[in-house]
């Protein structure tokens, strides 16, 4: 698989502290995967002449999106509507063979960061494992 990194939106590069933390909470998560493998997003330069080898090709690409906006919901004491700032995840998955796209989405406080990337992730890996996995050809 290859995971892109995320983009963020205006807000959430402002809020990101320290700066990368985002991409790496996501990308910690599939790392320990027993069944889903990253390939190295980034070019390799090898030899004097420097030449650029792009990445391996992967049976899926995960292009993900963070932000956050203010939205309205309700109070769970009070039953009353509120206001609160929550955090989006947003991804895009796209398998190469069969060609398939999915996209999945979590959100929650922003408070609740963590555990919300780590239910995205959960999502990511399950449409992975039980929608595009039984398709991929064995290599």
């Amino acid at each position: 698989m290859n995971l892109a990194s995320p983009i963020l939106d205006g807000k959430m590069q402002q809020a990101e502290e320290p700066k990368g933390a985002v991409a790496q909470q996501i990308r910690k998560e599939f790392t320990s995967d027993p069944i889903i493998k990253l390939v190295d997003d980034h070019q390799q330069v090898v030899g004097p002449l420097k030449l650029c080898i792009p990445p391996p090709i992967a049976d899926v690409e995960v292009f993900s999106k963070v932000s956050m906006m203010e939205v309205v919901g309700v109070n769970r004491k009070t039953g009353k509507p509120r206001k609160m700032i929550a955090i989006v995840f947003k991804a895009t998955i796209t398998a190469q063979v069969p060609p398939a796209s999915y996209t999945v989405s979590e959100s929650d406080h922003v408070l609740q960061n963590v555990e919300v990337s780590k239910r995205f992730v959960k999502h990511v890996k399950q449409v992975i494992v039980e929608e595009i996995g039984p398709d991929i050809p064995a290599r």
